[in-house]
């Protein structure tokens, strides 16, 4: 064999074995291992992920978001309410907005009870390790700190973890629920689930168990819960028009009727981001104690419920 076949065998023998090891890592599960760099360059830009890797791993590892199935249900969030990790401050909110509070981190942790939740967490570990404390109430520069690294990735697996209580329901697979719970509604529902699909697609191969990407909403914990329920049936609604799930006459029937079967108390009213008020002003029940008018969940759906049935 001459010299050119010989660096010709050698090269088809290097590119085969490079090929098969990236085929092989490809399929390797994500279960108890850290996720690679390439891999999460599949889903953000290879300067995000060169960026976001280490503080990710090191997250995962902390706050035991560490099987297949997490990581898809948390990384299909963060990449919404992140714009693919380009973002940990809330777009369009100033300095002042919720009181001073606005989302920030990859998870957009937002209002003062959450950030200070946060700040105890995090001082309870110094605490353990003899480290400094850390503040992300007060000064505007200690509320910035969660938009930087390692705290807006760490608040992120905080929020999820422990504060949520979400790897519970991602071992679950409850979708849903775990996008209500981060959102307070079904905003970007649509976007999140195509990026669980792209992450189980891409990235996820897991060997302990299938993940499916279909959800029914009577398999879901929010099933059991009026206020999300009653989400379920307003993001379905086309006359309402809120955006983020496709409108669907059956799904609103179904959200509608399980808030009304729940029957949830007088004295809870929609959340105030469900911009309903303008739509139901007949409907404004007054609280003469706390001097205000509010929406009760049940009212509009009861109103509601009768409507699309009248129009079936």
């Amino acid at each position: 064999m001459n010299e050119r076949m010989y660096n010709s065998f050698v090269y088809d023998i290097s590119q085969k074995e490079e090929i098969e090891e990236k085929g092989n890592e490809k399929e390797e599960c994500l279960c108890y291992r850290e996720l690679r760099e390439g891999e999460l360059s599949q889903l953000i830009d290879k300067s995000y992920s060169r960026k976001y890797i280490s503080a990710l791993n090191q997250t995962f590892k902390d706050f035991g978001i560490n099987t297949c199935i997490r990581i898809s249900h948390f990384l299909a969030q963060v990449m919404v309410e992140s714009s693919s990790f380009r973002y940990t401050a809330e777009n369009g909110a100033t300095d002042a907005d919720y009181k001073g509070y606005k989302g920030r981190g990859l998870i957009q942790i937002t209002l003062e009870t959450n950030y200070r939740a946060y700040e105890l967490y995090e001082n309870e570990i110094n605490k353990k390790k003899n480290k400094d404390v850390v503040c992300f109430t007060g000064m505007l520069a200690n509320k910035q700190k969660l938009e930087r690294i390692p705290y807006s990735v760490r608040s992120a697996g905080w929020f999820f973890a422990i504060h949520s209580s979400l790897c519970l329901y991602a071992d679950k697979n409850d979708f849903i629920y775990i996008t209500q719970k981060i959102n307070g509604g079904l905003n970007g529902y649509n976007e999140r689930l195509n990026f669980l699909k792209k992450i189980v697609a891409k990235v996820i191969h897991c060997q302990e168990r299938e993940i499916p990407t279909n959800f029914n909403f009577k398999e879901s914990k929010a099933y059991d819960n009026s206020a999300m329920s009653f989400a379920w049936g307003v993001w379905h609604d086309d006359f309402l028009g809120k955006k983020g799930c496709n409108y669907n006459r059956e799904e609103a029937i179904l959200g509608y009727e399980r808030c009304i079967e729940l029957n949830p108390p007088d004295t809870s009213p929609n959340i105030n981001r469900f911009e309903l008020k303008k739509k139901f002003p007949h409907l404004l029940v007054e609280v003469k104690s706390k001097k205000i008018y509010i929406l009760r969940n049940k009212d509009v759906a009861k109103e509601r419920l009768k409507q699309l049935k009248r129009s079936q």
